[in-house]
């Protein structure tokens, strides 16, 4: 629930910046879903993001927000449900 608010806030809000699209793309994720078997948990779900090259991404938020999920399905260690993540060399 926190990442698809903060999704929201970022497109809505004039306070954020526009992504670097002259900057080379090192990964791309979407549709990243993510449910734990163990009481059928959401970590994540539905997120879409770009990591350029040269660029400094972070997550925040409250514990159990997803973030440590997020990152560690899009760079594969953990086995994702649902969602591609593509790397660029």
């Amino acid at each position: 629930m926190f990442i698809w608010w903060l999704l929201f806030i970022t497109v809505a809000s004039p306070c954020f910046e526009e992504e670097p699209k002259h900057l080379p793309l090192g990964v791309a994720v979407k549709g990243l879903h993510k449910v734990y078997r163990q009481g059928h948990k959401v970590a994540v779900d539905g997120l879409t993001i770009n990591f350029y090259e040269g660029q400094i991404t972070s997550f925040l938020g409250h514990n159990g927000a997803g973030k440590t999920t997020t990152m560690s399905v899009s760079f594969q260690f953990f086995v994702v449900v649902e969602g591609i993540a593509t790397y660029y060399v």
